[in-house]
């Protein structure tokens, strides 16, 4: 199909034109955005009778000429033209509104949903701040005694009680800047306080450990074992004149990597176990990082009390 020269440039007029009115019209709508209701009604009310004008305008001109115009029939034509000319005008006024609008309300559910993600994590960070793990004022207590006891006696060993606590207390304090550790990390901070409590309990403390080598390298949040062992120190062994036998338990299964603390404990002596604070905060750590899947699980019998959880394996 051939177009006349002057059809042509009345084309690219009209596509320039309507371009720079829908650019004009966003910036319009967005200065509007920040008014209270009555005002922006008002002001786009204003704005559709002014596109209504300025269509009018330009048709009469492109209809009748330059020459021709004059306010009367200027006035004459709008009003003739009513029906079609009102439609056109604000069907691109109300459309590019729209589209203003619906932009402007998925940038405010992509806000929210950024806003809900940084309360989340910040919820979460808090969460875990507040469930880090601190030493047991009584481990701290008993710790000096033991070093009271030795430091006249037994000075090669009071020195590795000493050593062994500073590194306890450096791995307590650098652990809140580490989100994950190795579980051989881990290891190396429970064989630590093991070490200890071994100088506190003596024959009274047995220890098993049966963890897979393949499960060394696996991230584990700093801080977690220690409170299960601990609970069960208190609850168990410091509880029974005969002392008794704690089992730390590391395998691999699937895609998961499965722990378990076990210890002798005649369940009879002690209900209230189940409820310890530190058996509640590692509960809490563990839904926080990896969700409910990973949350602790008890077992108990007349003679063994067992608290396992799974976290995910890694790479």
């Amino acid at each position: 199909m051939d177009y006349e020269p002057g059809m042509l440039i009345s084309i690219v007029i009209a596509i320039i034109f309507s371009c720079l009115y829908s650019i004009v019209v966003l910036f319009w709508s967005n200065f509007l955005a920040s008014k209270p209701l009555t005002i922006r009604i008002i002001a786009h009310v204003t704005g559709l009778l002014a596109t209504y004008a300025i269509y009018g305008l330009l048709t009469y001109f492109l209809t009748l000429g330059l020459n021709h115009i004059t306010t009367q029939k200027f006035f004459d034509y709008l009003f003739e033209e009513l029906s079609w000319l009102f439609i056109i005008s604000n069907s691109h006024y109300i459309s590019t509104v729209f589209v203003f609008y619906i932009i402007r309300y998925v940038q405010g559910i992509e806000e929210k949903e950024k806003e809900k993600s940084k309360l989340e994590l910040a919820n979460q960070q808090m969460q875990l701040s507040l469930l880090k793990f601190q030493l047991n004022p009584h481990f701290l207590f008993n710790t000096l005694n033991i070093l009271s006891t030795l430091i006249y006696s037994e000075k090669e060993k009071a020195r590795e009680v000493l050593n062994n606590f500073s590194d306890i207390l450096r791995y307590s304090l650098d652990s809140d800047k580490e989100k994950l550790v190795p579980i051989k990390t881990e290891l190396c901070f429970i064989d630590d306080y093991l070490f200890i409590q071994k100088m506190r309990f003596e024959d009274r403390l047995q220890i098993i450990k049966e963890i897979s080598n393949d499960c060394l390298e696996t991230p584990i949040p700093p801080m977690l074992l220690q409170p299960l062992i601990e609970n069960a120190m208190i609850h168990g062994v410091a509880k029974m004149e005969e002392g008794g036998t704690i089992n730390i338990r590391i395998e691999k299964s699937g895609n998961n990597v499965c722990i378990a603390v076990e210890n002798s404990l005649p369940i009879s002596k002690n209900k209230d176990v189940v409820n310890g604070v530190g058996l509640r905060n590692c509960d809490e750590r563990l839904k926080v990082i990896y969700g409910n899947d990973s949350a602790l699980k008890i077992d108990s019998t007349e003679n063994e009390f067992k608290v396992s959880f799974q976290i995910p394996a890694g790479n």
